[in-house]
């Protein structure tokens, strides 16, 4: 049961790192917004979803990401091995 538990903890955190870096919140369901200039024929894209580095621990190391979204204050920090 405990092995069971911590495989879907790590599923799960891998899951919503995932969909934080698509630019989709997990909380609130919100994505990056297009707005379309029909005068210029440009799109513009409003990212939801905030990325920052908080740390990198070298060439070799792993670096920790802080992800926050502008509609719903969500905020997490994930690590990502190079």
């Amino acid at each position: 049961m405990f092995i069971f538990s911590v495989m879907l903890y790590f599923k799960q955190k891998s899951s919503r790192f995932d969909t934080l870096d698509s630019g989709v919140c997990p909380a609130c369901g919100s994505k990056t917004k297009i707005i379309l200039d029909t005068d210029n024929d440009t799109e513009f894209k409003v990212p939801v979803i905030r990325k920052r580095i908080l740390q990198s621990h070298g060439c070799s190391g792993a670096i920790e990401f802080e992800f926050k979204c502008s509609e719903c204050g969500l905020k997490e920090v994930h690590t990502q091995s190079r």
